[in-house]
C-alpha cells in the first residue's frame, strides 16, 4: 500500500497505484506501469472469472475501472456492450495500468454457487485404532468440496464447498499447467492450500474443534491438480506421450503441502491410473460400487474434464476427455455458476418458452443445467437444426432472435439473457467430446450401449442436468435413459471412505494400478465418433 512519503519509483522503475473499492473497504496496491490489470488483481487475491486464463477470448473478466488505463482496442471492445462501455467496464486481461487507477470490485464474483457436496455414501468397515478428527477433500478443476469426520465412529460432522481459487489462471488444467511452467507453480499451489485450509478451519470452528486435533486428511483430485498441489513439475503431463511418473498413493505430513495450521495431520493422496485418469476417478469408482455389478456398467464424471470408466467382467477400462468449461458456464457469453439469477431449467410447450431461475431472481445468465435444457428446447422448437445452426424462419419465435457481436442469438423472453451461435458451438464441442469418449470405450470393450446394465452419472454438473435433455442433444446414448443412477459427488464420497479405512486405501491402489487407460488421441475411432457426435440428435 501507499503511505506518506513512499516513493513512486523502485530502482528506477515507474510504479502505479491501484485503488480497489469492493463495497466493504478500500485497498491499495502498487504495480509496475504497463502491468495488466488482471495480473495485479490475481496477485492481490481478488477472484476474477477468467476461464481463458487471460488470452482475451472469453470476455468474462469484466471490471469497472477508471484512471490512467490503456486505450480500449477492437479486440476488447467487441466483448462489451455500449451500456457497459458507458459504465466504465473493461476486460482486466486486456487493460494495462499506465498510472493511478481506481477499480470497483464486486464481491459477488467470488460467491460460491450451488456446488454438489452430497453423494451416495456407502458403509465402511472402520479402522479400529482410528481416533480424533479427519477431513476428506475433493479438488475439482472448477469446484472443491470438503467433509469433516469423527474417526472413532465414522460420523460426518459437517461439510462445505467453494470454487477452486485457481480459476483466474484458466478454466482447464492445460491452461493452469501452462501457467505453472511459465513460473506460476508456487502461487497455484499456495492459493489452493490456503483455500483448503480456510474451508477446513471453518468446519472445525463450526464444531468447536481445535486445529491441532485434526489427525488425518484424504485429498482426491485429477492427476494435474495433484501435481499442482504438490508442486510437482507438470511438464511431462503437458505434451506427448503424456506420462505421469508420480501416481501418488502417498501419505505425507500435511505441513509438507504448505498447511500451516494442521501440524499434527497427515494427508493421503489416492493413486492415479495415468496422466489423464486421476485419483478422483479412483475414488468415484470406489464410491459407486460398480465393481460389484454382474452386468457391464459405465461411470461418467462430468466436469471440466469428462472422466469415464467402464467395468466388464471385473476389468476396468478408463479414459478422460477434455470437455472444457462450456458445460459449467465457461466460454459461454452469459454463462455463470449456479448462483441466484441463473437460468437453471428451460421448457417448451404450445404456450411458449418458460424457464426458472435459482432463487426465483431476475435472470442474469445461464448455468450448466439451464444451458443444456435451452439447447434441447431450441432444437425441439425448430429454432436450431440438427447441425446446431440458428434458423431465422420456419418457427414462430423470430421475435426472440437477435444479433450479438455479428452472431445470431436467441434472447430469452422477458430477459436480457442471450444464447449466441458461438455459445451453441462451444456446447457442441464439449458434448461431442464426452459422447465420443463414451462410444470409444464401448467400442474398445466390444459392447453396444444397450448392453450396459447401469449408467452411473457423477459430478456437480451431472447431478443437476436433466437426463432427457442430455439424451435429446446426443450427450449420452438413448439406451442409458432408463438405466441412469445419479451418484452426486462420487469422488468426494470415495475420499470419505478412504479417510475411514486404511484397508480400503490399499485396495484403491490395486484398483488404480490395474485400470487400462485408453488414450483417445491415439485411438483410431475417437475422431470419427467426435465428428459424428457434434450433431444435435439422439444416438
Amino acid at each position: 500500500m501507499y503511505g506518506d512519503g513512499i516513493s513512486r519509483k523502485k530502482a528506477g522503475v515507474a510504479m502505479a497505484k491501484v485503488t480497489i473499492y469492493d463495497g466493504h473497504e478500500i485497498y491499495c496496491y502498487s504495480c509496475k506501469e504497463g502491468e495488466r490489470l488482471a495480473d495485479g488483481l490475481k496477485r492481490e487475491g481478488y477472484f476474477l472469472t477468467m476461464p481463458c486464463s487471460g488470452k482475451g477470448i472469453c470476455g468474462k473478466c469484466r471490471v469497472k475501472a477508471s484512471g490512467q488505463l490503456s486505450e480500449m482496442r477492437e479486440e476488447e471492445s467487441r466483448f462489451l456492450s455500449k451500456e457497459e462501455k458507458k459504465q466504465g467496464m473493461r476486460l482486466a486481461c486486456m487493460t494495462r495500468v499506465l498510472g493511478d487507477v481506481q477499480v470497483e470490485y464486486e464481491r459477488k464474483l467470488e460467491t460460491r454457487g450451488l456446488i454438489q457436496e452430497e453423494g451416495i455414501e456407502r458403509k465402511v468397515v472402520l479402522d479400529p485404532s482410528s481416533q480424533g478428527w479427519g477431513a476428506a477433500v475433493d479438488i475439482g478443476t472448477t469446484t472443491m468440496a470438503a467433509y469433516l469426520y469423527r474417526l472413532s465412529d465414522g460420523k460426518r460432522m459437517t461439510q462445505t464447498s467453494d470454487s477452486n481459487p485457481q480459476s483466474p489462471w484458466g478454466a482447464d488444467v492445460i491452461s493452469r499447467m501452462e501457467q505453472a511452467l511459465a513460473g506460476e507453480e508456487a502461487i497455484l499451489s499456495t492459493v489452493m492450500v490456503r483455500k483448503l485450509e480456510e474451508m477446513i478451519l471453518g468446519m472445525l470452528s463450526e464444531t468447536d474443534i481445535e486445529a491441532e486435533n485434526l489427525q488425518e486428511m484424504v485429498i482426491t483430485a485429477n492427476t494435474a491438480m495433484l501435481y499442482l498441489l504438490t508442486r510437482t513439475d507438470p511438464d511431462e503431463l503437458s505434451h506427448a506421450p503424456f506420462h505421469a511418473s508420480r501416481k501418488f498413493g502417498e501419505r505425507i505430513p500435511a505441513e509438507s503441502l504448505g498447511f500451516r495450521k494442521f501440524l499434527a495431520a497427515h494427508a493421503y493422496l489416492p493413486r492415479c491410473a495415468s496422466a489423464f485418469v486421476g485419483a478422483d476417478i479412483t475414488t468415484a469408482i470406489i464410491a459407486s460400487g460398480m465393481l460389484e455389478e454382474k452386468s457391464p456398467s459405465l461411470l461418467l464424471d462430468i466436469g471440466t474434464n469428462g472422466e469415464i470408466a467402464l467395468c466388464k467382467d471385473g476389468k476396468l477400462i478408463c479414459c478422460s476427455t477434455a470437455a472444457g468449461p462450456a458445460l459449467e458456464g465457461g466460454n459461454i457469453r452469459m454463462g455463470m455458476p449456479a448462483l441466484p439469477g441463473a437460468i437453471d431449467m428451460v421448457s417448451y410447450s404450445e404456450k411458449g418458452f418458460s424457464y426458472t431461475t435459482i432463487g426465483g431472481h431476475t435472470p442474469i445468465g445461464l448455468c450448466g443445467s439451464g444451458l443444456l435444457d435451452a439447447i434441447a428446447v431450441l432444437r425441439k422448437s425448430g429454432i436450431l437444426d440438427d447441425t446446431g445452426a440458428i434458423q431465422e424462419d420456419g418457427h414462430a419465435w423470430t421475435s426472440c432472435l437477435c444479433e450479438v457481436e455479428d452472431f445470431p442469438a436467441f434472447r430469452f423472453p422477458n430477459s436480457q439473457v442471450v444464447l449466441t451461435q458461438r455459445d451453441i458451438r462451444n456446447v457442441q464441442l464439449a458434448k461431442g467430446a464426452i459422447c465420443a469418449g463414451i462410444r470409444t470405450l464401448l467400442s474398445h470393450a466390444g459392447l453396444r450401449p444397450d448392453e450396459i446394465g447401469t449408467f452411473y452419472l457423477a459430478g456437480g454438473f451431472g447431478s443437476y442436468l436433466k437426463i432427457q435433455s442430455a439424451v435429446e442433444i446426443g450427450l449420452i446414448p438413448q439406451a442409458f435413459l432408463d438405466k441412469t443412477k445419479v451418484l452426486g459427488n462420487a469422488a468426494g464420497m470415495g475420499a470419505c471412505m478412504l479417510l475411514q479405512s486404511k484397508t480400503l486405501r490399499q485396495e484403491s491402489e490395486v484398483l488404480a494400478d490395474r485400470m487400462e487407460t485408453v488414450e483417445l488421441s491415439q485411438n483410431p475411432h475417437f475422431q470419427q465418433y467426435y465428428m459424428d457426435s457434434m450433431m444435435l440428435e439422439p444416438i
